[in-house]
């Protein structure tokens, strides 16, 4: 009989998805889909470890969704740095849409900043700055993409936050997850225009429905610093209304005003990232 989970849902331990990819061990679930880490099976024993993100059949049973989805992860495919987690395929089975990445062994920049007991300062200084230049890094490469005509693509990410800064044991830092944020987003739209994605990282021009650049990715960039410098998140409040209402205020407090140990050009930098008009951001 099959093995089931500690939710009691059968597991898909040893399933072999689009005949080569075997799921191995589920890593995390979110509200789109369940990631797991699996094996490419390929002639003559090859395999490497991978990981393939099975989108939920309730997303999945959306066209608007499936065709939005795979438009954004050819984009997403294009992308070719070192601080990116590399896109290596998108198919559809009998058992929905997955995306398959390639497997970074470490942690999410989320688990770590939670491990640090949300102490400003418990993340040396050195190590949040050689995180943040890697991710944005990555995000730079993904705002300048190209079509095969030179023409931009104006791939904007729209979820950059701690749970998508992957940092791996071979210590370099990569973003992750281009083009599901820009999907479901979309796809919201169609369903009423609710509010999609990891509020406490929007800017307010995204909470506002407002057409975005790739200023949205600087805001939440900062904010995602602003996290690592202190330990805790930028906006935190008891319900999302209030949440909301904090981001268009604007930041309450700046890294130095909490923790007197971040130095003064730091703090600039972070500050400007967050500044509530766009147009004072880095451009």
């Amino acid at each position: 009989s099959r093995s089931t989970t500690s939710t009691g849902a059968p597991s898909q331990m040893g399933k072999v998805l689009g005949g080569r990819y075997e799921l191995l061990k589920q890593l995390a679930a979110g509200g789109m889909a369940t990631v797991h880490l699996g094996r490419l099976l390929g002639v003559g024993g090859f395999e490497r470890l991978v990981a393939i993100k099975i989108m939920h059949a309730h997303i999945a049973a959306e066209p608007e969704f499936v065709t939005m989805f795979l438009d954004e992860a050819r984009l997403a495919a294009r992308i070719r740095h070192p601080n990116v987690v590399p896109t290596l395929d998108v198919q559809e089975s009998e058992d929905g849409l997955f995306l398959v990445m390639e497997y970074i062994e470490g942690a999410s920049l989320h688990q770590i900043v939670k491990a640090t007991g949300g102490l400003p300062g418990a993340l040396p200084l050195p190590i949040v700055l050689r995180f943040m230049i890697d991710a944005l890094a990555g995000l730079h490469c993904a705002h300048e993409l190209v079509d095969d005509d030179g023409q931009p693509l104006s791939l904007v990410h729209r979820d950059v936050t701690p749970a998508n800064i992957l940092l791996g044991a071979d210590g370099v830092a990569r973003l992750t997850d281009f083009g599901v944020a820009r999907a479901e987003s979309r796809l919201s739209s169609t369903r009423g225009g609710q509010v999609k994605g990891k509020i406490p990282y929007m800017p307010p021009e995204q909470i506002m429905s407002e057409d975005l650049d790739r200023r949205c990715d600087i805001y939440a960039a900062g904010a995602v610093f602003w996290e690592a410098l202190i330990g805790r998140r930028l906006f935190q409040a008891d319900n999302d209304g209030a949440i909301l209402q904090g981001i268009l205020a604007g930041a309450p407090a700046t890294p130095r005003q909490v923790d007197p140990a971040v130095p003064e050009a730091i703090d600039r930098v972070c500050m400007r990232a967050l500044a509530r008009k766009r147009a004072e951001r880095f451009a």
